[in-house]
């Protein structure tokens, strides 16, 4: 079965040059703009509509004999798959070696291409060939996940390719970093307009319109140099009697002239050009057999020909004359005078186009041709055959678009429709859409209980397999327990069952159960059961069309190393991840989230090492990426977690910091607990205040008694992943409030029990050993030694102090000592004192003196004396790229000297950072000179 696989046919009439006109006003200063493309990555050429951009491209690389590749762009290019099928064959059109391997991994893709894109610049690169690429047209994109794989692109471009873009808006791209690189070349409104010489050569040189001086300035000035407007002037000019009369008269709003002109143009035709113009109007690019299928006419081809010939706003797609589109504004008009004069055949037209697309297997055409001839019965039939199929290829939003507008009646009288609908109502989350899923999911159920029944399961249903339906129906019920936080056996029995059902080749459905099993097993804290579930499936996660899931098992293990306190594994796998994310290809259909997941774990690790500007990086990558993700919410708290952890290590301002809060606070309709897991971080921050105790306890103790905030020893299923962690979270805020209240009011009864506190860490201690926990039994070690300490029993505190660090040691924990502050210092010191653990606790206890100087210091530059010892020193490799920049060299100049990637580069530098606890380049130079290496 093929039921996941599609394929773009090329469109060679989008990868065509347009081709030169015989006659065309010679524009120097734009050539001479044009020719500056070597020094820059990007040519920007960005202005409205009929400011002539293509045009002067076009000419530019024909009178220069440029070997360019060139791409038309159209709204149906908003799909990752079909942008980038056209992209890689463009650079075939100029070297057809180049992009075979990518091309062919185009079809398991589903949304950001990068490792493919990475594959074709590595191809590229090893060439001396220079490559010109044009996107035309690009403001017609609108799919953020191609913008962002287009950075990438051109991030990473090396120097051989010459990248120009025409728009009428500026692409949401980051132009201002390479604006500030000195990257990008803009040539705009201003540069494009014609002046009055290159107008005086336009109106009288080309179209031969033997206007006088005064004429000329009349038309320039009205028109603000703008092309179109003067070429549809032209054009009536050439049908006018008295030149002079029409020019007095031209002015008004560029709307007004428009429709003005172009009803002039439409009138002074034949009647026989005006049907064929109105009749082929609805279509985006013509070709003379489309053409005459819509037509019911023999002669479109020498119809074509004469629209070319004649300049009546047609473009030419192609030197071959095959292929051809109207100006945008010329169709515009059309279209609106096809609707008022005969509306009636507007559905025929759109009927006849449908057809021809669908014989010809363009789906999304045809759709969309079905659609606008309100044929919903039609369109109804083409997406039950497209539509499975490409919403697992991400084009969840087209699906959208198209199954809104079948009647609800229609789309109740197929199963595949309403399997799709389900899938639609899933992914846009809306209020009430759980009841509406179901009952969707239950008449699929009964139509193909009742086409079972007598032997009728129809040709779309036979087409995607009998099982595969059942099971994608299951899977589907599964999801549902899954968003609604249902118990963790509920969703793993589903899944089970919808595994049964599964078809052996359909990985990506076996993946999807497969991970609401994991999320089963670590709602209970079954890290160990979950870790070898995706360990023993991770081939299978590797086999599926997208790379997707695979990355989804890796980090989902690097998450369970990281709570059982393997940091070193958790961040091996990350790093192992991203390289095969960068260096093989096929990520996910969940665009960047799928990257961003892994980000946040690595910043996770990156912060509890003490590694501050590393983790602050790959945290803010993290969030980028998977927020407003609703498949990604639970994944989002954690990094929203570390982000209030970091906020809590740079002592941010109160502001700051409560806004990461309810962030975590606005999940809890989604993830129940939140609301208490945000409380327990506010009573980390309010505890860690050091002025005016009373207050910042009183309004802890406050937080812990609205929330109902208690000891619970009974250990229970979480509702969601993160559940029992959150729930845990909030009680350990507790401890911290009991052995502030210890310490700073001894007097005062306070309103937590030392007892009922003792003895709920001992329970947690054995229920963490049990589950292998590691992580967690650090923290409770911890809280046992500095509850302890709070009441004078010093040596029992330090007993469970040596037990945390003899498991912290191994795997390098840092801040989850330092964050307990000074209290832990005090400790620190008695166990330095005591020889016990002197290494490890002595670099603790550095670092904290550390963490206290650099409250202290001005925060534009963190200083420090000669003597300063690292608490790890530089590597060979980190002091010579520390050297190089510290004579001014970029990150990519640095990388180019040492011959290593600019993403190694940025690793040793973040490394760096952390070593040196500094935040920028600057601190790091001051800071490695003082202590003198370099």
């Amino acid at each position: 079965m093929e039921y996941c696989t599609m394929t773009y046919p090329i469109l060679k009439t989008k990868l065509a040059i347009p081709p030169a006109k015989s006659q065309h006003v010679l524009r120097q200063r734009l050539n001479e703009m044009l020719l500056s493309y070597s020094h820059y990555k990007l040519t920007l050429i960005s202005a409205p509509a009929g400011f002539g951009k293509t045009t002067a491209l076009k000419e530019w690389i024909h009178s220069h004999k440029i070997d360019a590749a060139w791409i038309t762009l159209d709204e149906g290019d908003n799909t990752s798959s079909r942008f980038w099928t056209h992209f890689i064959a463009s650079f075939q059109t100029i070297c057809s070696s180049k992009g075979k391997s990518a091309s062919g991994k185009i079809n398991s893709v589903s949304s950001s291409f990068q490792s493919v894109l990475s594959e074709l610049l590595n191809e590229i690169h090893e060439t001396e060939q220079d490559f010109f690429l044009v996107l035309e047209d690009y403001h017609l994109i609108t799919n953020d996940q191609i913008h962002n794989d287009l950075m990438f692109f051109i991030d990473n471009m090396p120097s051989s390719i010459h990248l120009f873009l025409c728009t009428r808006i500026d692409p949401p791209i980051a132009l201002g970093r390479l604006r500030v690189l000195g990257e990008l070349k803009e040539i705009r409104t201003v540069d494009l307009r014609f002046t009055s010489d290159e107008a005086r050569l336009y109106l009288n040189e080309v179209m031969k319109l033997g206007l006088d001086d005064d004429d000329i300035t009349i038309l320039e000035e009205r028109s603000e140099g703008w092309i179109a407007g003067l070429q549809l002037a032209a054009l009536s000019i050439q049908s006018q009697k008295d030149k002079k009369r029409f020019i007095s008269s031209f002015k008004g709003s560029h709307n007004f002239i428009t429709t003005y002109l172009f009803e002039e143009v439409f009138l002074n035709q034949p009647e026989h050009i005006k049907s064929f113009l109105l009749k082929t109007t609805i279509l985006e690019r013509m070709t003379a057999d489309l053409c005459d299928a819509v037509t019911e006419g023999k002669d479109s081809h020498m119809i074509l020909q004469k629209l070319v010939s004649e300049n009546l706003f047609i473009v030419q797609l192609d030197n071959e004359g095959k292929y051809y589109r109207y100006h945008q504004l010329f169709s515009d008009f059309l279209l609106k005078h096809l609707s008022n004069t005969k509306p009636k055949e507007v559905t025929a037209l759109h009927e006849k186009a449908c057809q021809w697309f669908t014989k010809n297997k363009f789906e999304y055409e045809a759709i969309h041709h079905a659609m606008a001839a309100n044929n919903l019965e039609k369109a109804a039939k083409l997406i039950e055959n497209y539509g499975m199929t490409a919403f697992y290829h991400g084009e969840g939003k087209a699906i959208a678009n198209w199954i809104h507008q079948i009647p609800r009646n229609v789309i109740k009288s197929s199963p595949l429709l309403c399997i799709i609908q389900s899938m639609v109502l899933f992914s846009e989350k809306m209020p009430g859409y759980p009841e509406k899923v179901e009952r969707y999911l239950d008449n699929a159920e009964k139509i193909l209980s009742q086409s079972e029944d007598d032997g009728s399961t129809g040709e779309q249903i036979e087409r995607y397999n009998l099982n595969y339906i059942r099971a994608t129906i299951e899977t589907l019920r599964a999801n549902l327990l899954r968003e609604n936080c249902s118990q963790p056996e509920m969703i793993m029995e589903a899944s089970s069952k919808a595994l049964t059902l599964t078809p052996d080749d359909d990985y990506e459905l076996k993946c999807i159960n497969l991970v609401n099993i994991v999320l089963g097993h670590l709602a209970n804290e079954n890290l160990q059961t979950a870790y070898q579930l995706l360990d023993q499936n991770e081939m299978i996660a590797q086999s599926c069309n997208s790379h997707s899931f695979f990355i989804l098992f890796r980090y989902f293990k690097a998450w369970i190393a990281f709570s059982e306190g393997r940091l070193h594994k958790a961040e091996s796998i990350c790093r192992a991840t991203i390289e095969y994310i960068h260096d093989r290809g096929e990520i996910s259909k969940n665009q960047q989230s799928v990257e961003g997941i892994i980000h946040l774990c690595i910043g996770s690790v990156m912060l509890e090492w003490n590694r501050v500007a590393e983790a602050r990086q790959e945290l803010a990558m993290g969030i980028q990426q998977i927020e407003g993700n609703k498949a990604f919410q639970s994944i989002l708290s954690d990094g929203y977690a570390s982000l209030a952890r970091l906020a809590f290590v740079e002592k941010s301002e109160e502001l700051k910091f409560q806004s990461i809060i309810e962030k975590i606070e606005r999940l809890d309709p989604f993830l129940p607990g939140a609301n208490k897991y945000a409380a327990a971080l506010k009573i980390r921050f309010l505890l860690d205040k050091n002025n005016d105790h009373s207050v910042y306890l009183r309004s802890a103790e406050e937080l812990t008694q609205k929330l109902g905030i208690h000891f619970d020893q009974n250990k229970k299923s979480g509702d969601h992943r993160n559940g029992l962690k959150w729930n845990r979270a909030a009680q350990f805020s507790l401890i911290r409030l009991c052995i502030k209240q210890n310490i700073f009011f001894q007097k005062v009864s306070p309103i937590i029990d030392f007892q009922e506190a003792e003895q709920f860490l001992r329970c947690q201690v054995q229920l963490s050993e049990e589950k292998g926990h590691r992580s967690t039994v650090v923290e409770v070690r911890i809280l046992q030694a500095l509850l302890y300490s709070s009441i004078g029993k010093v040596d029992t505190s330090i007993v469970a102090l040596e037990k945390a660090l003899t498991i912290a040691e191994p795997e390098g924990y840092i801040r989850i000592f330092l964050d307990e502050g000074e209290i832990m210092g005090k400790l620190l010191a008695e166990m330095v004192k005591r020889g016990r653990c002197i290494n490890y606790a002595g670099k603790l206890l550095r670092l904290i003196d550390n963490d206290r100087d650099l409250q202290k210091r001005p925060k534009t530059l963190v200083s420090s004396s000669p003597s300063y010892e690292l608490i790890e020193p530089l590597s060979k490799r980190e002091v010579e790229v520390l050297r190089l920049l510290s004579t001014g060299m970029s990150n990519q100049e640095t990388a180019d000297k040492l011959f290593i990637a600019r993403n190694t580069i940025k690793r040793h530098v973040n490394n760096i950072y952390g070593k040196l606890a500094v935040g920028n380049r600057i601190q790091a130079i001051h800071r490695a000179k003082e202590i003198e290496i370099i």
